[in-house]
């Protein structure tokens, strides 16, 4: 993690979520290494406590500013099942990724174009 923290080849975010209840504390941190005008998705990790609440929205909206900002047109994920993540399995299509292969497995590769992106976060504040 320190090395990632220091290597300009990678975007990171991490995400902190405070509502009306207290602090949620960091519940989400996504990694991705620059490559050419691409980015690949190496790590998105969520807390369950915050899927569904528009929180991905917020992370997609500052991952994308980023990503502009570093001249990337492409963000490619990739989704990996296991017991415990079929509940995310939709995840990069639900945000409007095009799925490109999915193998026997289940193992898929998406990917997002920045061309023509709106903002999906209505809601919540980024600070």
């Amino acid at each position: 993690m320190e090395a990632i923290a220091k290597d300009g080849a990678y975007i990171r975010l991490s995400g902190r979520l405070c509502d009306k209840f207290g602090d949620n504390g960091i519940v989400s941190v996504v990694i991705g290494k620059k490559q050419g005008t691409d980015i690949d998705m190496e790590l998105w990790l969520m807390s369950c406590r915050v899927l569904k609440r528009g929180f991905e929205e917020a992370m997609f909206d500052e991952l994308v500013r980023r990503c502009k900002e570093e001249n990337i047109t492409r963000i490619v994920g990739h989704y990996y099942p296991t017991a415990k993540n079929g509940m995310v399995k939709e995840f990069y299509g639900g945000l409007g990724f095009t799925k490109l292969s999915e193998d026997e497995q289940g193992n898929s590769e998406w990917e997002f174009l920045l061309e023509n992106y709106e903002q999906k976060n209505n809601i919540i504040k980024v600070n």
